[in-house]
């Protein structure tokens, strides 16, 4: 296990010296001549807005907000562009706005602490970067801003006794930036006894119990965004650790399983991403997830390494994460991918493709039955699914997060199993916020598996889903078995971002470009077709909610049957 004291003998006292070594920079900067293109987009966005103030918006949301666009991607690009380019205006701008961050007294204290969070993480990078803008009076007061959020972060981990608890995604962060402060600090004067501390605690913390899977916020169990985002925030301090010292955290089952379910959860042009908060339905929502390229980092297989270019060439500019955006080896090891099969048991999701390596032609069957509950950022959504065809959305969850996140729409829509794919029993869904709340895939088989829910319903209900997918003739067959101690009336709902078109025998169909799917379930029942929410979510498009109501009975046996056409 690598000490403070080792890494910090190899640390050069020229700079720059995080991440990046002054002999790294000529090579870089001719391998990634499309990121400089598309940086080029980022500098205009940066250059046409004003650094951000403390007190520029009228609200935390807003602040949170503000902080993304002005700190981790603007003053980002700024800096990146002064550093390969020695583009003059854009390192003005991060002075600029680096000297203002010193006048900010924000924290990394809960509940909002997402501001100070963005100041901890693009903080080190961009004093590092654009260091010789500074002068020394500049430099000792950034010195002492980064050991104040240094001493700020240091007693959130204490008083959450987060090595003992590592569920937080917000503390999760926290011993990386940590890290990077503690480098940064380094050679600046102070106690570096303290600071050393500092950086052997993120050390030690990264090599042992990280990462975790989802013990409440960890891992892929937080679905597909938060997997590309939230598990990505330090990982600035592993690229500086790799290029200091040549020791990599990345070769650990999670990451060396993360370009696999990015391939299966995450493809690029996909019009969703279930499951849970961030699966961002449709770019209306959010049009930057595939511009931060999640497979960047963790492209270990030539399927991965192409998606990630074409997540690349696709983006107009850089939205997130833009201090992964131009790295030296990170040291994950190759392997091979592009099964049509993906399972993770525990976090809980499973994905059969028809051809994951043709995005054009693929047809997917993806579900969710995890081991972790519905609290955090998961939902009330146990078994769960999603069919899509060519990237588009066939059936998925409905509801929005992003910028909708805290709203009433987002606490009483989306998080419900009533947005989901799923049941009422008796009018009633899964429980939030609970951590019995759980499912488990008890069989997977490839092109059929079955998924356990009873534990999300409560000890009076049994509940089994079966899934089955014909993948060389497309029909994908979901067949619940419900039991219960007395009779009860099932709700089955189903999700579309197309209005369904209602056939007389009960049978629906719903297009999409370059797909059709038809459905039938059966036994034949009631049936409501709706295209509001019961939470308004205005100035977003409309989504489309099947409901088919089953009488009261102590057991149903409810069929639903799918077949996709590709046209």
């Amino acid at each position: 296990m690598i000490t403070a004291a080792e890494l910090l003998k190899k640390l050069p006292n020229s700079h720059p010296r995080h991440i990046y070594f002054p002999e790294d920079l000529a090579g870089l900067k001719a391998t990634h001549q499309l990121e400089f293109q598309k940086l080029a987009v980022n500098r205009a966005m940066a250059l046409a807005s004003p650094v951000m103030r403390e007190n520029d918006a009228p609200d935390y949301r807003r602040s949170f907000e503000l902080a993304r666009f002005r700190l981790d991607r603007d003053a980002v690009a700024c800096a990146l562009l002064y550093l390969f380019n020695r583009d003059r205006e854009a390192g003005s701008r991060v002075h600029d706005q680096v000297m203002e961050l010193c006048r900010w007294n924000c924290s990394v204290a809960p509940p909002f602490d997402e501001v100070a969070l963005s100041v901890c993480r693009t903080l080190p990078a961009l004093f590092d970067w654009t260091f010789d803008l500074y002068s020394p009076e500049e430099k000792a007061a950034v010195a002492a801003v980064l050991l104040r959020h240094g001493r700020d972060i240091a007693r959130r981990i204490a008083i959450e006794d987060f090595a003992n608890n590592p569920g937080n995604s917000h503390t999760s962060r926290l011993p990386g930036y940590l890290g990077e402060i503690a480098m940064a600090l380094h050679g600046a004067g102070g106690d570096e006894r303290e600071t050393d501390g500092w950086l052997d605690y993120a050390l030690n913390f990264y090599e042992t119990n990280f990462p975790f899977y989802g013990d409440d916020d960890g891992g892929w169990a937080e679905g597909p965004f938060y997997a590309s985002s939230y598990t990505k925030w330090f990982l600035p301090f592993f690229f500086a650790v790799k290029r200091i010292c040549g020791h990599s955290f990345f070769n650990k089952p999670f990451y060396r399983n993360l370009s696999e379910f990015f391939i299966h959860f995450a493809p690029p042009e996909q019009e969703s991403h279930p499951f849970g908060d961030g699966h961002w339905p449709t770019a209306a929502e959010w049009p930057g997830f595939q511009a931060q390229d999640p497979f960047g980092v963790y492209a270990d297989s030539p399927l991965a390494k192409r998606f990630s270019s074409a997540a690349r060439k696709n983006a107009e500019y850089f939205e997130l994460h833009l201090l992964d955006l131009i790295l030296p080896d990170a040291g994950i090891s190759p392997r091979d991918s592009g099964s049509p099969f993906f399972l993770s048991r525990r976090a809980g999701f499973a994905s059969v493709r028809r051809c994951p390596d043709d995005p054009e032609n693929d047809v997917a069957l993806l579900a969710r039955a995890s081991a972790y509950g519905s609290g955090s950022h998961r939902h009330a959504d146990q078994g769960d699914f999603a069919i899509l065809a060519r990237g588009k959305t066939m059936l998925g969850p409905s509801g929005y997060f992003g910028y909708q996140f805290g709203t009433e729409h987002h606490r009483k829509w989306t998080t419900q199993t009533i947005a989901a794919n799923c049941a009422l029993i008796d009018g009633a869904g899964q429980p939030t916020d609970s951590p019995e709340a759980t499912a488990a895939f008890t069989d997977f088989a490839g092109e059929h598996f079955t998924a356990d829910l009873s534990a999300a319903y409560g000890s009076a209900i049994s509940y089994e889903r079966r899934f089955r997918f014909d993948r060389k003739n497309l029909v994908i067959e979901v067949r619940d078995a419900i039991a219960a101690r007395r009779p009860v009336i099932v709700s089955w709902l189903l999700h579309s971002y197309a209005s369904p078109e209602i056939l007389a025998d009960g049978a629906f169909v719903i297009r999409r470009p370059g797909a059709v799917l038809r459905g039938k379930v059966t036994p034949e029942t009631a049936l409501s077709v709706s295209d509001r929410f019961t939470v308004p979510c205005p100035g977003l498009p409309d989504q489309y909610h099947m409901t088919w109501i089953f009488p009261a009975a102590e057991r149903h046996e409810i069929i639903a049957r799918f077949t996709v056409e590709l046209i």
